[in-house]
């Protein structure tokens, strides 16, 4: 009888164990496959606005850089005229003059939302961190360093 109770008991266990890995896995695929489907929508609008190409976004376990976040916010605070002007020079020893980014990056230093590193550089091609990101934004929205 006892014999009989401990293989009921490890076979409830077992399949108690089985049943929550199974629902963890469903609920894991589930999670992935709607943030997914919500990044999708979101990229859709934005590119509906115009403000990024769709094409270009589609990748979500991807990193935004640094040079696609700062024409995004250029592109949010409709200044294509300002850019045109900011070409012909750089602050930065890693973007040349007379290019699109050049305009982008310079008018992103002037207004104070993304900095340059100590040694001259804004590492375009780096991935932008969220402090970054949120500094830029937090700026954009005319708060000052205090509010921050």
């Amino acid at each position: 009888m006892k014999y009989r109770n401990r293989f009921g008991f490890i076979f409830l266990v077992i399949f108690i164990l089985l049943q929550i890995f199974t629902m963890q896995s469903i609920y894991a695929q589930t999670k992935e496959l709607l943030s997914v489907d919500i990044y999708k929508l979101a990229v859709e609008k934005l590119s509906k606005l115009g403000i990024i190409s769709s094409k270009d976004y589609l990748k979500p376990s991807s990193y935004v850089t640094r040079q696609e976040f700062v024409r995004t916010i250029a592109k949010i605070s409709n200044v294509k005229e300002k850019i045109l002007n900011l070409r012909e020079f750089s602050y930065c020893i890693d973007v040349r003059p007379s290019t699109e980014l050049c305009g982008y990056v310079n008018w992103a230093i002037s207004n104070k939302y993304l900095t340059i590193s100590a040694n001259g550089k804004f590492r375009p091609s780096e991935a932008i961190t969220f402090s970054q990101a949120i500094t830029a934004l937090i700026r954009m929205l005319n708060y000052n360093d205090l509010d921050l």
